[in-house]
């Protein structure tokens, strides 16, 4: 396990958020600033997210990475989840479930889709591929290490 790994969120917190099939990261395209992917951990501030709390285990993930004072937040397009919908970034702040229900113990968390009912969707590592640039998207919920994040600590450089 990465060191620095959080059992416990943290408002204010800055975060690299580390695929638990993969080893690779959230991170926030800088070409186009709207393509949410893995990709190997750089240690840049495209790459890490702060954590605003919205309530009980509902959070928003702000990208720390902000030319020009552009800020984006972790979202997806539209208002109801479906299989394989790519995570994005946009200006509207975007509220997830993000809890350790459904764990195995450990330090990890799911990133749920708001209020999905049972099997719900959740962020998902495409795949479970470690190739810069793969796709993480909205998935039902099958318990694979792909859709199990840790979030590590980060110092911005």
């Amino acid at each position: 396990m990465p060191a620095n790994v959080t059992p416990i969120l943290v408002h204010g917190g800055i975060y690299k958020i580390i695929n638990v099939a993969s080893a690779t990261v959230v991170t926030l395209s800088t070409l186009d600033r709207s393509s949410i992917e893995g990709s190997r951990d750089r240690n840049l501030p495209n790459q890490m997210w702060l954590a605003q709390s919205a309530g009980i285990d509902l959070w928003t993930l702000k990208n720390v990475y902000q030319p020009e004072g552009e800020v984006v937040y972790l979202s997806y397009v539209g208002n109801e989840p479906v299989n394989n919908l790519p995570l994005t970034a946009s200006p509207n702040p975007r509220v997830w479930n993000i809890t350790q229900t459904g764990t195995h113990g450990g330090a990890e968390y799911r990133i749920w889709f708001p209020n999905a009912p049972g099997r719900g969707s959740l962020a998902d590592l495409a795949q479970s591929s470690r190739a810069d640039g793969t796709v993480i998207q909205l998935y039902g919920n099958w318990d694979t290490a792909n859709q199990f994040w840790l979030f590590q600590q980060a110092i911005i450089p």
